[in-house]
């Protein structure tokens, strides 16, 4: 968690500093609230094996999306970053 920090601290640009530890903030403390919130119904349905590979299958999709749309999501950062 800290490197995330410093890593977006390095990277963001002074006047977006702020905003962006902000975001990171307030993302994690919603995923501490939302996750026992969402993973609850896996849970009573098919037991802890089944929510680690529901948590397992969705990790997994989720890498292969953004394997698949990579160069996209780089040239809409540089245009990002070029635009400040």
């Amino acid at each position: 968690m800290p490197n995330v920090n410093t890593w977006l601290a390095e990277v963001a640009p002074d006047k977006f500093r702020g905003r962006v530890m902000g975001g990171i903030t307030t993302f994690v403390f919603l995923g501490q609230f939302l996750s026992p919130i969402a993973t609850q119904p896996i849970k009573v349905s098919f037991e802890i094996p089944g929510l680690y590979l529901a948590s397992g299958g969705y990790l997994l999709l989720t890498a292969l999306l953004l394997l698949i749309f990579r160069n996209p999501l780089i040239k809409l950062c540089e245009k990002v970053s070029k635009a400040e």
